[in-house]
């Protein structure tokens, strides 16, 4: 049976074993907690789960987050850095992706989007955004901003609905087309 189940929404669904948890822990571990974490560094988890989730569903990407800060995968000579939240339901479309950044300059070329349940048992693959649409600027949001529907901006950064983002299932027939078409 595979981890991955596309679902009616447009997300694919996927179910981590419990390997896929260890390694998140392993790289959770090797990082250790960051000073003033208000989860204690159990954040990383997420992120580290959603990252092995893209892994195992680009599997010609590779992994390099332990060796760089700016990106977390190459996959055809882009720059991939996987952003997830965590969250208690399934996610929705009107739903914020975000990328958290005081600094408006971004370094990845290409920014795929994850939801990863709290108990780690589901990873949600929302689709992804090149940096170009990440960064424009009606996207760019300060802390304590508030939206549409009364949220609230906790940290400056980017952020965008998730209906915005490219569908998970065209992420490689994407970029392999850009790569042809270059050649």
């Amino acid at each position: 049976m595979s981890q991955f189940r596309q679902l009616k929404n447009r997300f694919v669904l996927f179910h981590p074993s419990k390997h896929d948890v260890a390694e998140a822990f392993r790289r959770s571990q090797a990082l250790g907690i960051p000073p003033n974490s208000y989860t204690k560094g159990a954040g990383r988890m997420t992120g580290f789960l959603g990252e092995v989730a893209f892994g195992k569903y680009i599997k010609t990407s590779e992994h390099v987050g332990e060796q760089c800060y700016t990106h977390d995968y190459l996959f055809n000579n882009k720059k991939v850095d996987v952003k997830s939240k965590t969250c208690t339901t399934r996610p929705q479309l009107h739903y914020i992706a975000s990328v958290n950044s005081a600094n408006k300059d971004l370094k990845a070329d290409v920014y795929f989007f994850t939801r990863v349940h709290k108990d780690f048992s589901k990873v949600w693959l929302l689709g992804w955004a090149s940096r170009h649409h990440v960064t424009k600027p009606l996207n760019f949001k300060k802390k304590g901003e508030t939206d549409t529907d009364g949220f609230t901006y906790l940290c400056d950064g980017y952020h965008l609905p998730i209906r915005a983002l490219r569908r998970p299932d065209s992420f490689e027939s994407s970029h392999q087309y850009r790569k042809r078409k270059k050649e």
